[in-house]
């Protein structure tokens, strides 16, 4: 598996919608894909939230998530998981295995298109990164554990547009 993948332009978006229309065609496949949507971006939207306390002291910092919070707020669900997902998973054998080294380290700026609705992944594992070797254990599993929910939906996903993307 390759850690590189490249930055999803619009073109590439309505690719993947194109997809899921393909793939789910009855009303059932779609809320399926939404629920799949919804949740992935509710794990964002805590693991934001954990940051965000986390941060309390530095101001500029929390100013910058709190701002995250409110774009995510009013990106649609499915946008974030589609221009999102990819990343997830292009480094799931990483979470899968733990590899703290590699996570911490890794510049992920050459995956991110330069815009707002791509830098929401790069500033969330940003935020992350700033904290979590200062974590306690269960807060450092806690996190561990949104990793693999939000691998588990996009697997989800994938079986429902039968690995088409």
């Amino acid at each position: 598996m390759t850690d590189q993948m490249k930055a999803l332009d619009d073109e590439d978006v309505l690719k993947i919608y194109k997809i899921i229309t393909d793939e789910c065609k009855n009303p059932k496949d779609l809320k399926e894909f939404n629920n799949i949507a919804t949740k992935y971006s509710l794990i964002l939207f805590d693991i934001l939230n954990i940051c965000k306390k986390k941060h309390a002291k530095n101001e500029s910092q929390k100013n910058s998530l709190d701002r995250l919070t409110n774009i995510l707020r009013f990106c649609p669900h499915d946008e974030i998981f589609i221009r999102s997902m990819g990343k997830v998973w292009n480094v799931r054998d990483r979470f899968e295995t733990r590899d703290v080294e590699y996570l911490m380290n890794r510049d992920y700026s050459a995956l991110i298109k330069k815009d707002v609705k791509q830098d929401i992944i790069l500033t969330i594992m940003d935020a992350v990164k700033k904290i979590f070797n200062t974590l306690p254990p269960q807060e450092k599993e806690y996190f561990w554990g949104k990793a693999n929910e939000l691998l588990s939906l996009i697997t989800s996903f994938k079986k429902l547009v039968n690995n088409r993307v």
